[in-house]
């Protein structure tokens, strides 16, 4: 067989979208041989990438549909998810990049693979939750980060804030039994970041702290604005400065 040939036949395998022994009547004609057992190893071991690309970056999401429907569920899962999205990221976890949409996230909620199989409506938020967290710890460092009391005001390059339909930040800090079978349904604005020591974080915010967060990317400076309590706006920023997530001193 020639080269050529034989990746058209193994590339669909590759992404899960033939299965073993279709390839291996492909390639082999469905005899026994050394080639055939040694695809199968393959399978086994390409399998258990897909699973693991899948599953380093979302380890609740795992866990939730494995407690929904088991070990198929979670398979049934990430073969759906690399059947419409082949790997193609050298670096493995980048593969999953797309789960919250497959799942449905956002105005993909009713549309996504959760509905469909049904599993829980806030999966595929969660999926997107997991992925910032992971974002926040794999980011880049930036030099600017490294000097928070000086320079123009600024937020840390790592900041990032994403609204959700659940609290998913109570939902996760509720550990072991304390913690109930889904999230609450109420809008949350979280916010992601890491801190000057390399930890990530994330927290729900408040009125206050975007209102300080907005000030500071409108270049508007940390003046207390008309109508909102000082003690309140001044503690808001400082507690903001000693997370890292408003970093330098001087106006624009």
């Amino acid at each position: 067989m020639k080269l050529e040939r034989f990746y058209e036949v193994v590339g669909p395998f590759f992404e899960g979208k033939v299965g073993l022994q279709e390839t291996q009547h492909a390639l082999y004609g469905g005899a026994a041989s050394v080639d055939a057992q040694r695809l199968a190893v393959y399978a086994r071991l390409v399998k258990g990438h897909r699973s693991d690309a899948a599953g380093a970056v979302h380890p609740t999401v795992r866990e939730v549909v494995e407690r929904e429907g088991g070990s198929a569920a979670w398979e049934a899962l990430y073969e759906a998810y690399f059947r419409a999205h082949p790997m193609r990221h050298v670096e493995l976890n980048e593969n999953a990049a797309q789960l919250a949409d497959f799942l449905g996230h956002g105005d993909g909620v009713e549309t996504g693979y959760a509905k469909r199989a049904g599993l829980p409506p806030w999966l595929g938020a969660l999926a997107d939750f997991e992925w910032w967290e992971w974002q926040t710890r794999i980011a880049l460092g930036v030099a600017d980060d490294e000097r928070p009391d000086e320079g123009l005001l600024r937020l840390a390059s790592t900041v990032e804030l994403r609204p959700y339909a659940w609290d998913l930040v109570g939902w996760l800090d509720a550990e072991g039994n304390s913690r109930s079978a889904a999230p609450e349904a109420t809008p949350c604005l979280v916010l992601f970041w890491r801190t000057p020591r390399f930890e990530e974080r994330r927290a729900n915010t408040d009125p206050v702290e975007l209102a300080v967060l907005k000030a500071v990317v409108e270049g508007q400076g940390l003046g207390v604005p008309t109508g909102v309590d000082s003690s309140r706006w001044t503690s808001t920023v400082e507690d903001l400065r000693g997370a890292g997530i408003v970093l330098g001193r001087h106006g624009a």
